[in-house]
């Protein structure tokens, strides 16, 4: 997998499936922040790579980095393929096409990066509509920023409220900010609390970044 293909996996982990896409370059962190999660990244799509059809198909680790080696597998002998990185993403169109809600979140992410927002669109809504909760905390972030669709933030919570119902830590951290600010929802700190503890149920440090928001909020 040359260098091109192993960022583009790394953009599908980071932007689509683990929610960086929602606060902006860098997912809110630093640059050497994001340097090191792409090569965490890198090295996950590596081990899936060497894994069998079947495992990466099940396995949630490789689900997450949805990546182009996942998608330049054939079925036909189960051996990996190192395609250019026009075969990968005509395999992931193509894939996307066929229904897999996987590939079109992907593909719906790589083309969100190529600043083809309506197209990304486009694919998010079809991944959507099959429950991808990735897709729609993209959604989410789309309508909240007006990236290929009128910036309409009411929209916006909608979509972030149907992945953070599946239990998306971010999603579930957007919903709780909206309820605080008011924004696309009418304002309520019981509301904000609610989807603030949720998230702060998943630990790591946006969760504890949103216990801090409750404990100053019950403390207030």
């Amino acid at each position: 997998m040359n260098v091109k293909i192993a960022h583009i996996a790394a953009i599908f982990t980071v932007l689509a499936l683990a929610g960086c896409a929602n606060n902006g370059p860098y997912g809110g962190h630093s640059e050497k922040w994001y340097e090191k999660h792409t090569a965490d990244m890198r090295a996950e799509n590596k081990w899936c790579a060497g894994q069998s059809l079947s495992t990466q198909f099940h396995s949630k680790s490789c689900e997450r980095a949805g990546s182009a080696v996942f998608y330049s597998k054939t079925t036909a002998n189960a051996q990996p393929k190192k395609l250019t990185e026009a075969a990968s993403i005509a395999k992931m169109t193509a894939d996307a096409k066929l229904g897999n809600a996987n590939a079109q979140v992907g593909l719906g992410t790589y083309l969100s990066s190529e600043k083809e927002y309506t197209k990304a669109i486009y694919w998010w809504k079809k991944s959507a509509a099959q429950g991808n909760v990735y897709a729609e905390n993209n959604l989410g972030y789309a309508y909240s920023h007006g990236h290929g669709v009128p910036l309409d933030n009411t929209i916006s919570v909608f979509w972030w409220k149907k992945s953070a119902d599946q239990g998306n830590v971010y999603a579930e951290n957007k919903v709780g900010n909206a309820y605080y600010q008011g924004i696309g929802v009418p304002k309520s700190y019981a509301k904000a609390i609610y989807w603030w503890k949720k998230a702060a149920a998943h630990g790591g440090k946006l969760g504890r970044r949103d216990q801090k928001k409750i404990d100053r909020l019950e403390h207030s």
